[in-house]
């Protein structure tokens, strides 16, 4: 469309609605744009259905992704359980072939992350290879195993679906039709206004008079009016604070790790040198006290 915006659908609802909204109010503000009333205003509901459609499909998206959730940390119980049988709660496992087998070259901890990423991928085998184990605690999880790799891999995949649906929904469909049919009431509105305005020279209408019915383009998020664009950077501002919070947060508590890990490196060096002083002492006793039974004899 020359002279406004054409609204693109990969920009969100409100942004559509935000134009609708004040289009729709321009138009009612001025009775020679009366004719286009009815028509923006009957969009509100086609905007409405789809705004309702979208929240179905991310409300999908955030049960599945809780799902997901969920049974990792199934999994990762099931983990500490295998993880305690093998290594009996020592670093080292009393088996080191046993925890290679389950957990590669990983330590259990490592071996749970990220949420459903390749844990998921690794115990896939884990249900065979408990049922088969030497150790009764061992067997004891394979068919709770079985069970949470089966929730896991459901969760996964009814995810990825959600996913894939949501992003299906916003490439077309529904929702591509709600942004081509408000473009071209737009265009409609316009056409007819910038006619109207030419048709009406005794009016003295403005030349953006038709323009003046439609909200600026998309493309700038900033604004472009005084109170925009300071609203747009009190919001910034709030945004850098609330950042510079969490890296000063981030900063005392690395520091504070930091100095722990020091303190104990100190009380680790202070006993070991201790300990070493105490073995000298206790190796010059003894030869004192051989020297002193030489004498003696």
């Amino acid at each position: 469309m020359s002279g406004i915006a054409t609204l693109k659908s990969d920009l969100s609802l409100d942004v559509l609605r935000a134009h609708w909204r004040f289009a729709l109010a321009r138009i009612k503000s001025d009775p020679n744009a009366a004719a286009y009333v009815a028509d923006f205003t009957a969009f509100g509901s086609t905007w409405a259905a789809v705004d309702q459609k979208e929240l179905g499909f991310e409300d999908a998206v955030a049960a599945a992704d809780a799902t997901v959730v969920a049974a990792d940390a199934a999994i990762d119980a099931l983990v500490d359980k295998v993880a305690a049988a093998i290594f009996g709660g020592k670093k080292v496992a009393a088996n080191p072939a046993l925890a290679q087998l389950f957990f590669g070259s990983l330590t259990p901890s490592k071996f749970k992350r990220p949420i459903l990423g390749t844990e998921l991928q690794s115990v896939q085998g884990w249900p065979a290879k408990l049922a088969a184990a030497a150790l009764p605690a061992l067997q004891a999880l394979a068919a709770p195993v079985t069970a949470a790799v089966g929730a896991g891999n459901a969760a996964a995949k009814a995810f990825s679906d959600a996913l894939v649906a949501r992003d299906g929904f916003r490439l077309g469909g529904d929702r591509q039709r709600a942004f081509d049919a408000f473009n071209s009431l737009c265009a409609r509105a316009y056409g007819g206004l910038k006619a109207f305005a030419h048709d009406h020279p005794e009016l003295e209408l403005p030349p953006t008079y038709a323009e003046s019915f439609f909200k600026g383009s998309a493309g700038p998020t900033h604004g472009t009016t005084v109170a925009e664009t300071a609203a747009a950077a009190a919001a910034a501002q709030a945004k850098a604070t609330k950042a510079q919070a969490k890296h000063d947060a981030a900063l005392k508590a690395a520091a504070a790790k930091e100095a722990a890990l020091k303190d104990k490196q100190a009380r680790v060096a202070a006993a070991k040198a201790a300990a070493a002083a105490a073995k000298t002492a206790a190796a010059a006793a003894r030869v004192a006290a051989a020297a002193a039974a030489k004498k003696k004899g």
